[in-house]
């Protein structure tokens, strides 16, 4: 990558979403609530199974524009609004468009969707491009 970025967009990443996943990364992150793992409560919530807590999205979302900007890049903001939940099952992915590069400063649009077109979350990041 280099020169005018701008209009640029970021590869997809495809990731099926799978039960252990969902269930494991609240575990590793503290975040012991039962719709991250008991399928029945999910569904007594009215959801049609467990769903991904907000830290499986933005690491996501994340590896997406770091896998593009390389690896000595550096995660500026994240500004993220979720619109749907991520579903164990769903296939979702990720997509970006770079909207404005100021010097070694890039800004990109996000936008993680489910295999049924659902819109999952959109973000708005920043990331410092190694130089």
């Amino acid at each position: 990558m280099g020169g005018d970025v701008s209009g640029e967009t970021i590869p997809p990443l495809v990731q099926h979403i799978s039960y252990r996943n969902v269930a494991m990364n609240p575990g590793a992150t503290g975040d012991h609530f039962p719709g991250h793992y008991d399928p029945a409560y999910a569904q007594r919530q009215g959801q049609p199974t467990i769903y991904a807590n907000s830290l499986h999205l933005f690491g996501l979302l994340d590896k997406s524009l770091l896998e593009w900007a390389g690896p000595a890049s550096f995660l500026m903001r994240r500004n993220v609004r979720l619109h749907s939940s991520m579903y164990a099952g769903d296939t979702v992915t990720v997509t970006g468009d770079v909207t404005a590069r100021d010097g070694d400063v890039v800004h990109v649009l996000l936008q993680m969707t489910a295999q049924d077109g659902r819109i999952i979350c959109t973000a708005e990041s920043t990331v410092r491009l190694a130089t």
